[in-house]
């Protein structure tokens, strides 16, 4: 006949998140156990704030090797051939040939004369690449753009009729021969 077994009991749940789980009840065949943490091993030698670094260690970082770059004099002709080269890598050809690239005032600049308003919209979101490009090129790391609208303004002025005709003659001369032949005519 089977011996009655107790209940199965779920585990208690503490209220307290971080406390320890109840120790089993010690049975009467195990061996009873030392719970205490086992301290940490003894270090071999006393440290000492000197012992921190070692002449015989290998540094941790590389030594820094000194990358030679090769700046290029930047002329009219080398930034135009950068630039062309930029534009054909890029596949921006047809919005780069709307303008031509012209050294600046300031060293390490170069100015964009745009034909027209679109350009330097258009220019805009491409800019970054084309300047890193450039910049890579010429081995110049603070190489600049400036992009000058230049398109041309028309202003529109209010002439007298004296204004208009004056404007109209120096023009044309002949008109004037002709306001005699014909004097009823209002020019």
């Amino acid at each position: 006949m089977a011996q009655p077994t107790a209940p199965a009991t779920a585990p208690s749940v503490s209220a307290e998140p971080h406390s320890p789980a109840p120790a089993p009840a010690p049975s009467a065949s195990a061996e009873p156990r030392n719970l205490a943490p086992t301290p940490p091993p003894a270090p071999r030698h006393a440290p000492s704030p000197f012992s921190s670094i070692s002449i015989k260690a290998t540094p941790a970082v590389e030594p820094v090797r000194h990358i030679s770059t090769e700046v290029v004099k930047l002329s009219d002709e080398n930034l135009l051939k950068y630039w062309n080269e930029a534009s054909v890598e890029l596949g921006l050809q047809e919005l780069m040939s709307e303008a031509i690239p012209h050294l600046g005032d300031r060293p390490g600049s170069f100015e964009i004369d745009a034909q027209t308003v679109s350009f330097a919209d258009e220019f805009k979101p491409h800019k970054i690449d084309v300047m890193e490009f450039l910049r890579s090129r010429t081995g110049m790391k603070t190489l600049d753009c400036k992009v000058n609208p230049r398109f041309i303004e028309k202003t529109e002025v209010v002439y007298s009729p004296d204004d208009k005709y004056a404007a109209m003659l120096a023009d044309n001369p002949q008109l004037e021969h002709l306001r005699k032949l014909f004097p009823l005519i209002d020019y």
